[in-house]
């Protein structure tokens, strides 16, 4: 049966390749694991990066999947070019089958030829095919297996002289090699050459098989692989298009629903008018859907960064449709009716997702507005000098400080008869990518430094589940940094550092040295224990590693804990709460969520009650080891935030409480964890709530110390423990009711003070009322003014204030309505007078204030004010 639906595509072609001995692999997320050359996984190949690489030995020699893959950064970004055509997308799915050091090829060729033509039923009078120049083998392979003329065989690229066509790699370092690709003719009845048809649009990409058999070095260099492999990819969406007959990926059924759902929400139809605002919005709310169930959150830096700015360009031309108000998170249910099926992780997402861009959305309307106005500054500043070109600098700011696009700066721009210096930006888009690749350049040197090797091995061996000891440990390879030893033994009991727990600490002896062990990380399958050496020296032994007992406990307490915790969180605040981050070492537990608003203090208080209910239980807590991730799934298992799995899975269950996918270390029952205390609930980022909680120990620590600092408070307040609120409170109301008696008593004394110190005087019409009063505040100051003015016909009130053993004195000028009426300004009279006395001053018609006047100028002050006021008059 001939593919004509997209889901039908996605299955035709993994059962045509498992049908071929291929194993069917499932998506990995699009944050790439365990690579930080990547920000997003850009293509099918990524997950298997390190069977290329011949660093991991490969699980399958054949291996087919439909990944999920953002391209939105880096070397292959695609950001720019959504919307202005039908083909281009941030997000989108790559159908790829693989080989790894298995078939070549003739089988890669032959099978792409097969599943276009009879399964997807393309004419081959619509199809060509590339090869890259000087590859004759592919050229006989298609030429003679699959029966495609001569004339339909283009020869493109010349890695020699810079030209990279038909010659694929990852990124600027890692695998790649030669390809072939299969292009589709939407009008094969048009004579025309291959690059006149395919310059118009009407010959396009639709399959590539990459014939992989070198590496990328950091300087250029190409290095053999082990082995020579199969990457192939073919977009879903660009396929779909052609099956279903349309040009634009849009008219797709990938499409169709979103877009009639923006036009639901804007009361707008797309025409070619606003047809790029749809577009940009429609392949936008998919790439922010993924990258969010997968667990990036938009952010100032690095991925979280790419998110912001594809959030806040579909914002934008949300703006051009007329919407002023949030609408993106409307639009996520059509992508999850549309997705959910094949990514159940979306519908998993679902709320998370359409919190994160609501308030994402929010947060970008107020610096929309923001940046509008930074933009309409800048303009009036170029104009005033009569200038005609925007900075790129400005643009830049525009763009990195307020979210603008370069494209919305240069519209704008120009609507207002300006030219953008779009030479500018880049360069400073270019000086801030060096500012970043220094902060996130992948750090390899460690791994490339010299290794001195005894054995031969591919992986640890972790014991450390089943025993804290561990006889007969041999180093496999070891090197030494400053005074820290990195050292890989063939079995370990001690845990490295994953999953949020931290690694162990303990000893390892031997007969010929004495180490002492302070972290354990892990580097692929290796575990890399980092050591300081007590006595003796490195050999090629055997060696007995004994963790640190009370340490280790400790830690599978808290770790333990934090499934609880989640279960308590789920339960009692919202069950669409998923992990986001968790820190498990043995002194303390943090545990990131994803949640708007702080956790109100009475669920806080009743999610510290149900943990502690469950621990009280003395549940078991039991663990599975080596399931089946589907089989996983159906037990209910959830999957934590940021973790990468196999097929294979480790399942820990607290008995009819909770399953997890974990790898890290446990109690035995509930009971083992001791009381659970929780410290402090706070906000680590937009949407991501942070609980900080203790447990065993150390929580028996902190209500020790509670005790003691009780029992102080008990001796100090002469009451019982349950008495002290009660205490305190009465404290609070007799400390309330001495300031009370003071406040009256000052008043009392400032009507004393102010009696003996009035001094009248009058300038023309105007009555002059001066008071001098030590040690007043500005409010106090202010309500005798007001008092004083209110009872003058026409007048000021002069009031000059000094603290105790000070020589300089504060001023406040107060004048009444009828002194203002008649054209008296305090501000302006109080700021000329004390700039003549070596103060400051100045303030409004009615109320001016002061200082920096010395005492002894006040009579100076006296005498100018009388002068002003008589000009007045």
């Amino acid at each position: 049966m001939l593919v004509k639906k997209s889901f039908e595509l996605r299955e035709s072609f993994l059962n045509y390749f498992k049908e071929k001995g291929h194993a069917v692999v499932r998506s990995s997320k699009v944050i790439p694991e365990n690579d930080p050359t990547l920000l997003f996984t850009n293509a099918g190949m990524n997950q298997f990066k390190n069977y290329f690489l011949g660093i991991e030995e490969p699980q399958f020699k054949r291996a087919c999947s439909v990944q999920k893959c953002i391209r939105a950064s880096g070397k292959h970004n695609d950001l720019e070019d959504v919307g202005k055509d039908g083909r281009h997308h941030t997000f989108f799915e790559m159908l790829g089958n693989w080989s790894f050091g298995d078939y070549y090829k003739r089988e890669a060729i032959e099978w792409a030829w097969e599943f276009v033509t009879e399964y997807m039923g393309l004419d081959r009078k619509n199809l060509w095919v590339s090869i890259y120049r000087d590859d004759e083998e592919a050229y006989n392979i298609w030429l003679n297996n699959t029966g495609v003329e001569r004339n339909r065989i283009i020869r493109l690229g010349n890695i020699e002289e810079g030209d990279e066509e038909n010659f694929w790699s990852m990124g600027e370092t890692g695998p790649c090699g030669p390809c072939s690709e299969i292009y589709y003719d939407y009008s094969p009845e048009i004579e025309k050459s291959f690059n006149e048809g395919e310059k118009s649009g009407e010959i396009i990409e639709l399959w590539n098989l990459v014939f992989m058999e070198y590496n990328r070095l950091e300087d250029g260099t190409l290095e053999n692989l082990p082995a020579k492999n199969i990457d192939t990819g073919m977009g879903l969406e660009r396929a779909t298009a052609v099956l279903q007959g349309v040009k634009s990926n849009y008219e797709t059924d990938l499409f169709i629903p979103i877009i009639r759902r923006i036009e639901e929400i804007t009361s707008v139809k797309m025409d070619k008018k606003n047809q790029v605002s749809f577009q940009v919005i429609a392949d936008h709310i998919r790439a922010l859907s993924f990258a969010i169930a997968d667990g990036v959150l938009p952010s100032n830096e690095g991925r979280g960064y790419v998110i912001r700015r594809i959030l806040r360009r579909a914002v934008r031309h949300g703006r051009l449709l007329g919407m002023d108000e949030a609408f993106l998170y409307r639009i996520v249910d059509s992508v999850v009716e549309i997705m959910g099926n094949p990514y159940p992780e979306l519908r998993e997402a679902y709320n998370h997702v359409k919190n994160v861009i609501y308030n994402e959305e929010e947060l970008f309307l107020k610096t929309l507005d923001r940046g509008l106005d930074e933009f309409n500054r800048t303009v009036k500043d170029i104009k005033n000098k009569g200038g005609k070109v925007f900075p790129g600098k400005g643009a830049f700011i525009l763009h990195d400080t307020y979210g603008f696009p370069l494209d919305l700066t240069r519209i704008m721009a120009e609507e207002e008869g300006l030219i953008l210096d779009e030479s500018g930006f880049y360069k400073e888009m270019d000086n801030q990518r060096v500012r970043s690749q220094k902060q996130t350049k992948f750090k390899a040197n460690f791994d490339k430094e010299q290794w001195i090797e005894f054995k031969n091995l591919d992986k640890t061996v972790f014991t450390g589940y089943d025993t804290l000891v561990q006889d007969g440990m041999r180093i496999v390879r070891y090197k030494k940094r400053d005074d820290t030893y990195y050292i890989i033994f063939d079995v370990t009991p001690f845990y490295a550092e994953s999953g949020g727990q931290v690694g162990d600490r303990g000893v390892i002896e031997s007969k010929s040295a004495k180490l002492e062990v302070i972290d354990v990380k892990k580097m692929s399958e290796y575990f890399v224990h980092l050591c300081k050496l007590i006595e003796g020296d490195i050999r090629n032994v055997t060696y007995t590693g004994r963790v640190d007992e009370q340490r280790r406990r400790r830690t599978m307490a808290n770790h333990t804990a934090t499934h609880l915790l989640h279960y308590a969180l789920r339960n009692i605040v919202d069950r669409s709460i998923v992990q986001a981050g968790s820190l498990v070492a043995p002194d303390r537990l943090r545990f990131d969520f994803n949640h708007y608003g702080p956790v109100p203090e009475e669920k806080l208080e009743a999610i510290e009650n149900l943990v502690n209910e469950i621990i009280l239980k003395n549940l078991q807590v039991n663990v599975y080891s080596d399931v089946p991730i589907e089989e996983a799934k159906k037990m209910g298992a959830v999957a934590l935030f940021g973790e990468k799995y196999g097929e294979k899975v480790r399942v820990v269950e607290v008995e009819g409480i909770s399953r997890e996918f974990c790898g890290g270390t446990h109690v035995r029952r509930t009971g083992d964890i001791g009381p659970f205390k929780i410290l402090k609930e706070s906000s680590v980022a937009t949407g991501i709530r942070r609980i900080e909680a203790i447990t065993n120990i150390d929580a028996l620590k902190f209500f020790k110390n509670l005790e003691m600092i009780l029992k102080r408070a008990s001796n100090l307040l002469k009451s019982s423990y349950e008495n002290i609120p009660e205490k305190i409170q009465q404290l609070e109301e007799k400390i309330a009711k001495l300031e009370n008696e003071l406040k009256k008593s000052r008043k009392r004394s400032f009507v004393d003070e102010i009696e003996k110190s009035v001094e009248k005087t009058k300038a023309g019409d105007y009555e002059i009322v001066h008071l001098s009063i030590s040690d007043s505040s500005v409010d106090e100051m202010r309500e005798i003014s007001d008092k004083i003015k209110n009872s003058l016909n026409k007048g000021v009130v002069l009031i000059t204030s000094s603290k105790k053993g000070s020589d300089i004195s504060s001023v406040l000028l107060a004048a009444n309505e009828k002194a203002v009426m008649d054209g008296v300004h305090a501000g302006n009279l109080l700021r000329e007078i004390l700039k003549e006395c070596g103060g400051k001053g100045g303030g409004r018609p009615h109320l001016a204030q002061g200082g920096g006047c010395k005492k002894t100028e006040i009579g100076k002050v006296i005498n100018l004010l009388k002068k002003k006021l008589e000009n007045v008059a």
